[in-house]
């Protein structure tokens, strides 16, 4: 499975990109808006994990946009709340 991170947290995009690369996914792993916009427009993902809250946009609008390049895709979002990822 082909998926994109987009969060602005290193604490949590490097863990996620490395446990979903280690379950055998192709995964890239970006900390903003404007490079998630690059790629989504560039590449197929089959699924997308954001971020609602960037400092450069929203994982809402990132998702909505999705539609626009003629593809499908699933989205999900990701939020540390205390010490754990929910």
């Amino acid at each position: 499975m082909k998926i994109l991170v987009v969060e602005d947290d290193l604490e949590l995009l490097e863990p996620l990109n490395t446990v979903l690369s280690r379950a055998g996914h192709v995964v890239d792993g970006v900390d903003n808006c404007e490079i998630a916009t690059g790629l989504i427009s560039e590449q197929d993902y089959d699924l997308l994990i954001l971020d609602w809250i960037l400092p450069t946009g929203s994982g809402i609008n990132l998702c909505q946009q999705y539609p626009f390049y003629g593809k499908n895709v699933s989205c999900t979002n990701a939020h540390r709340q205390g010490q754990y990822l929910r």
